[in-house]
C-alpha cells in the first residue's frame, strides 16, 4: 500500500490523507502521531505481519474504508497560530487476510509539516 497527502498542509485549510493499492473493499484504520523518534520504526513481524513496520506513535486512530483498492481521510486543520510548524506522522492500515498471519497490511509512513 502507499500513503500519500492531497490538498495543503496549512492553517485553515483541509489535508487529505490518501491511501491507494490497498484491498478492494475492506475495513482499515488511518494513524497519526506526533513522534517518529525511538522506538520508532517497529518491526512488526513478531506480531504477525510480515515485512510491514510501524512507522510512529500512534497518537490518534481513525478508521477508514477502503473503496476501489483505496481510503481518504481528510484533516481539517485549524487556524490556530501555535499549530504552525507542528509536525504529524500518518500510515495506513487495512485488514487483508491474504498479506500475512496476522490479516492487515501497512502502508509506508508519511510525514508533514503544518505551516501559515
Amino acid at each position: 500500500m502507499s500513503l500519500h497527502y492531497e490538498g495543503s498542509w496549512s492553517l485553515g485549510a483541509t489535508l487529505k490523507i490518501l491511501v491507494t493499492n490497498g484491498p478492494a473493499t475492506t475495513a482499515g484504520l488511518v494513524l497519526i502521531g506526533a513522534s517518529a523518534n525511538s522506538p520508532f520504526p517497529i518491526d512488526l513481524t513478531g506480531a504477525g505481519m510480515t515485512g510491514c513496520k510501524l512507522w510512529h506513535s500512534p497518537d490518534l486512530v481513525f478508521g477508514a474504508a477502503f473503496t476501489s483498492n483505496s481510503a481518504m481521510l481528510s484533516l481539517p486543520i485549524p487556524s490556530v497560530a501555535s499549530l504552525s510548524g507542528l509536525t504529524l506522522f500518518s500510515q495506513g492500515f487495512a485488514i487483508d487476510s491474504a498479506a500475512n498471519a496476522f490479516g492487515m497490511s501497512a502502508s509506508n509512513g508519511g510525514k508533514v509539516v503544518i505551516r501559515d
